[in-house]
């Protein structure tokens, strides 16, 4: 389906991107065939949209997608090899189903490489291609603003359990190491609780808590996860791989646990698929008086989050109610969702909620947090939300 145009605005975003130009990328990859339900328009047009707002580790998120999109393009034979390894490893069971029908091997295979986070962390981490792309093809534009991205080349593959949510921040313990740390709360855990463990990398960034994870982690059971970290304790370093093809023969982990793991970048909450067109009568009323207000169905939606953390911090007062920072930071770091929550949201009332929620929530909604509480105190125009 690719036309000559196609290729030709695919190698414009590429550039684009490594230059670290968010707003260029996005035009070009609209000018050209569009992946339906693609991530990619949304990635970047949310680092164009946060401009300098955007912390460092949002590029160095980046540049982690890059390096794997360039070997992809590339045809990069390590991809080959990666890919190989994850189908044997996560699903032999359906590869050899496809063994007598190549073409279907074949399909199944670039469907694993273009969403299988097992994947990706084999080509970018362990066969090298982050280290490659920053050394090779990444210009002074986005490595100027990407935030020890270097360093990440070299963080290893763990197996965490979260021990407590902690305002802005996670504190998982590395069962390798035996070590707690602060990790920042984006949301790898939104659907889990404590004793929740999961395989990831963590790694380093300037900012407080000084770590996080380089992209949602996957969930594990407790039997592989304490397979996953005997092994890699006793000096194999790939020793997560042999637990999780166990785990997967023994039936504990499903086909494709590690797929469809992608999220926008500064969040690790994963996209709900967008429901069907809804009829003013399958709204709620909020949702209703927010549209007629003028707002668009995304905004609007967003402005009712906004409401329910608003609502969740005035009941839990000092208690915690951490759950709810990362996904009023997945709304916030959106222009126009900021703008029209301070016209709908910044009623006096709402003060003390929001400089609570502020210390849920990383940069640069905290800051957004506060500016919306300041807004409440100085009695600035605001309608009171029906909370």
């Amino acid at each position: 389906m690719l036309t000559d145009r196609d290729r030709a605005e695919l190698a414009a975003a590429a550039d684009a991107e490594a230059r670290g130009d968010a707003r260029a990328a996005v035009q070009h990859y609209l000018a050209g065939l569009i992946v339906e339900e693609s991530l990619r328009p949304h990635q970047l047009w949310e680092i164009a949209d946060l401009g300098d707002d955007a912390p460092g580790w949002i590029y160095s998120r980046w540049c982690v997608d890059q390096a794997y999109r360039w070997m992809l393009l590339n045809q990069d034979p390590r991809t080959d090899d990666m890919v190989r390894v994850t189908l044997a490893v996560a699903h032999l069971d359906h590869a050899e189903s496809l063994l007598e029908d190549p073409t279907a091997l074949t399909e199944y295979g670039t469907l694993v490489a273009g969403t299988d986070w097992l994947a990706e962390q084999l080509c970018v981490y362990t066969a090298g291609g982050l280290l490659d792309f920053l050394d090779l093809r990444a210009e002074e534009g986005l490595l100027s603003r990407a935030d020890r991205v270097r360093e990440w080349a070299s963080a290893p593959m763990r197996v965490h359990r979260l021990e407590e949510r902690r305002g802005a921040v996670l504190v998982v313990r590395d069962l390798v190491a035996d070590v707690a740390s602060e990790v920042l709360d984006l949301g790898a855990f939104s659907e889990g609780d404590v004793g929740d463990h999961v395989l990831g990398r963590v790694v380093p960034i300037s900012a407080p808590p000084h770590r996080m994870f380089d992209s949602r982690p996957v969930p594990l059971d407790p039997t592989t996860a304490e397979d996953a970290a005997a092994a890699i304790g006793r000096g194999d370093e790939l020793g997560w791989l042999d637990a999780v093809s166990l785990a997967r023969e023994e039936g504990r982990l499903a086909r494709g646990f590690s797929c469809c793991q992608g999220t926008l970048w500064s969040t690790d909450l994963v996209p709900k698929p967008t429901p069907p067109h809804r009829t003013r009568d399958e709204m709620s009323g909020r949702m209703v008086e927010l549209i007629d207000a003028g707002l668009d169905p995304l905004v609007a939606n967003g402005v009712v989050v906004a409401e329910v953390a608003l609502l969740a911090a005035a009941i839990s007062g000092d208690q915690a109610f951490c759950a709810v920072g990362p996904h009023l930071t997945a709304v916030l770091v959106d222009s126009r969702i900021f703008g029209a929550v301070r016209s709908h949201c910044t009623a006096p009332e709402h003060e003390p909620a929001w400089r609570l929620l502020a210390t849920s929530t990383t940069s640069p909604v905290h800051e957004r947090c506060l500016e919306l509480a300041d807004r409440c105190r100085n009695g600035e125009a605001g309608k009171s939300s029906r909370l």
